[in-house]
């Protein structure tokens, strides 16, 4: 009975804490102990999909599986689809007609040296998104709402970074938070994307000058090459967690 009251306080602090290592929970020593069903004890799941250097994998112990030559400019990227516990909702289409907020995101993981037209030398910055609670906060002053409006990490957001295709798709990539020197060279950005984008094929994030043509590659600051692995994954979730494709089920309501 004592074991079992043990492991449910275990269980009960990872649920309070929201980390894993946190009071009365002890962390692994590396990805698959602490993230995995070897950590033998309550965990928290990843729903990213990952890809990184050698070097990222053995600063940060993470599986070897998902090291990857083919990845350059970046010491990691990872993705995935978030589901909001908010829902969007559509009045106009009748009572309680809603639909899951779903939100793709793709992290990167820079080296600090890289050079990425930072809109200003904040070391780290984010915007809200729902259910957080300023998400809902509506300036009635301008010096408020202009600090609304300000930039996050990048000048322009959806034109400073873009995702290309070597087919020469281009999406734009909106910057939801990012955090300078994480770690020790080490820099953070995330970024916000249409979950309509379906590439499986290798393609690149590339840094310009904010207003910059899309067409104008002399312009790029940096760039990161996700290998075609990575993106085959990226379409692997994204297909698991959206349904086919992905405007059905928003087109469902609209033509209510």
């Amino acid at each position: 009975m004592r074991s079992f009251s043990r492991r449910f306080a275990a269980v009960l602090a990872v649920l309070a804490t929201g980390l894993i290592g946190g009071k009365g929970v002890e962390a692994g020593d590396d990805y698959a102990t602490t993230f995995t069903p070897k950590a033998q004890q309550a965990y928290q799941e990843d729903i990213n999909v990952w890809v990184y250097t050698a070097g990222f994998a053995e600063r940060f112990g993470m599986p070897e599986q998902w090291v990857s030559r083919g990845l350059e400019g970046a010491h990691a990227a990872a993705f995935r689809v978030e589901t909001s516990s908010a829902r969007l909702m559509f009045p106009h289409k009748g009572k309680d007609v809603s639909k899951p907020v779903r939100r793709c995101v793709l992290d990167l993981f820079l080296p600090t040296a890289a050079d990425i037209p930072w809109a200003n030398e904040k070391h780290a910055d984010m915007w809200w998104y729902t259910p957080a609670a300023p998400t809902y906060l509506m300036p009635q002053r301008e010096k408020d709402k202009q600090w609304q409006r300000r930039p996050v990490g990048l000048p322009k957001t959806g034109h400073t970074a873009i995702l290309r295709s070597p087919e020469g798709h281009i999406t734009g990539l909106s910057m939801r938070k990012y955090h300078k020197h994480l770690y020790s060279e080490v820099d953070y950005l995330s970024f916000g994307m249409p979950c309509t984008t379906r590439w499986k094929i290798a393609s690149s994030v590339e840094f310009r000058p904010g207003g910059a043509s899309f067409r104008n590659k002399e312009v790029v600051r940096h760039k990161v090459r996700l290998p075609k692995v990575f993106m085959e994954k990226m379409y692997a979730v994204w297909k698991a967690r959206s349904r086919s494709p992905a405007t059905e089920e928003w087109e469902d309501v609209i033509e209510q």
